[in-house]
């Protein structure tokens, strides 16, 4: 493992450990310095590994440079799913969360706008600038994965034949842009007067973006349940439908990189991680606070349990039983965020994009 790679590994460790408890009250610059920031660190790291090897395989597109780039793609992919729970903020900015990542993707967007990006073979269309204002949906990872995996991707596919460079040209394309989105991330939560961590520090006495902590609390809050509500109504609940026969293998997120479950597993990390930091110490319930961690475990040895990829899973008796069980010990989970965790800190739920859905 090279050295840019055992970083990014040893934060996002730091990541998961950072929800140690404490009895103070809410420390809103602890939580942005120890969990939020870290994380885009990682984000910006990965991206920008991802980014040079992205170059170094369109120099020489061969199979170890094609199963390297595949690796700085799963890096960079934990990275973002470990933060994905912090849904508001820099994140929201030039709508970057879409760009990161279009899906669910119910029409096909993606696909779509792929193919029409390939077959127009437009090298100003990949200008930088002129990429990033462009359609959010070949900006991000749900495109970059369609390009680098699958059962027809080979390194030939980018050396030899019609449109094999403009191909290489795009990924570059969209590693170069992801890169650049993270370093902005990271800059508007880090540099300036206007930093995101300034908002998180003066949230008490209200600021140009939270009304007071109390607000602040209750967003993080929101941002942790919505999370978990993505992980199961959509992560789960949609490639596994109804029955074995209504089952959607290719409705599961990164289906085609077989990392569904890992992503899940990673949203659960995350947001344990910022249950830990930000709220564990606040419940005056404290069966309560052990309800939840059991339930995180419960879960997490739930999804350790199944032994295929979810994709697979979903039409095979064994895996499929597996998976309901992870449904099962999710949605208990999710229901403690639902009702019981907010009560007890007297924060509101509020509302989520994912309430009308």
């Amino acid at each position: 493992m090279d050295t840019l790679r055992a970083f990014g590994v040893s934060l996002l460790l730091a990541l998961v450990a950072a929800g140690a408890r404490g009895a103070e009250p809410p420390n809103y610059p602890r939580i942005a310095d120890e969990h939020i920031i870290p994380a885009y660190e990682v984000l910006a790291q990965a991206t920008a590994g991802l980014n040079e090897q992205a170059t170094a395989f369109c120099t020489r597109p061969d199979a170890a440079a094609l199963r390297s780039l595949r690796e700085h793609f799963h890096d960079a992919m934990d990275a973002w799913q470990s933060i994905q729970h912090i849904r508001f903020g820099p994140v929201e900015f030039l709508m970057r969360n879409y760009r990161y990542e279009l899906w669910p993707d119910k029409r096909g967007t993606v696909g779509k706008h792929l193919r029409r990006l390939l077959a127009a073979q437009d090298p100003a269309a990949l200008d930088p600038e002129r990429f990033a204002a462009g359609s959010v949906a070949v900006q991000g990872f749900s495109a970059l994965e369609r390009l680098l995996f699958g059962p027809d991707v080979s390194p030939g596919a980018f050396a030899t034949g019609e449109g094999a460079r403009y191909r290489c040209a795009v990924v570059q394309a969209i590693t170069g842009n992801l890169a650049h989105m993270s370093t902005g991330l990271l800059h508007d939560w880090t540099q300036g007067e206007e930093s995101h961590r300034n908002y998180f520090a003066t949230a008490a006495r209200g600021n140009a973006y939270y009304e007071d902590d109390r607000d602040l609390s209750a967003r993080l809050l929101n941002s942790l349940y919505t999370q978990l509500q993505v992980a199961v109504d959509q992560k789960l609940d949609l490639p596994l439908g109804e029955s074995p026969e209504q089952a959607r293998p290719k409705r599961a997120e990164s289906w085609r990189s077989e990392r569904s479950l890992r992503n899940i597993r990673l949203n659960l990390l995350g947001t344990r991680a910022l249950y830990r930091i930000a709220f564990a110490a606040r419940l005056d319930d404290k069966a309560l606070d052990r309800d939840v961690e059991s339930a995180f475990e419960a879960t997490l040895r739930a999804l350790d349990a199944i032994p295929m990829p979810l994709a697979r899973a979903v039409n095979d008796a064994a895996g499929r039983a597996a998976l309901e069980s992870l449904r099962a010990e999710a949605n208990k989970l999710k229901a403690l965020f639902a009702n019981p965790v907010p009560q007890s800190l007297n924060l509101p739920l509020g509302f989520n994009s994912l309430d009308g859905d």
